[in-house]
């Protein structure tokens, strides 16, 4: 798992613990999802959201502090937003989506895209 923070030390050799910065956890988080999917630990899905109108900065941003999805994008069409997550091959996805994404406020509907394999 990725750690929150990082570990220095001062000039008495005491150790300071120093927030990671949060692009970097992100990304650490993302690497790690990613050798999880591919030794076949988690599976990968999408959800295209439609938000509120004037909410979709909100909505990623909600996203992004929850630390649920792997990416996320903004989108032009019928939904404004698409996010990648993962969870355990034990996990439902619906009760995921309906418990920890459509919670979230300003989501008005969602898509849930389930997915197979990655090449």
């Amino acid at each position: 798992m990725t750690r929150k923070s990082d570990s220095i030390f001062d000039k008495d050799h005491a150790q300071i613990n120093v927030p990671r910065h949060p692009s970097r956890a992100r990304e650490d988080a993302r690497r790690c999802r990613y050798e999880l999917e591919r030794d076949g630990a988690m599976r990968a899905f999408f959800v295209q959201i439609k938000c509120d109108l004037g909410k979709a900065y909100q909505v990623a941003s909600a996203l992004a502090d929850a630390e649920i999805a792997s990416e996320i994008y903004s989108t032009a069409g019928n939904y404004d937003l698409l996010a990648k997550f993962y969870v355990d091959d034990e996990e439902d996805i619906g009760h995921f989506v309906n418990e920890k994404v459509q919670v979230l406020p300003g989501i008005k509907d969602t898509f849930t895209v389930v997915t197979f394999r990655a090449f």
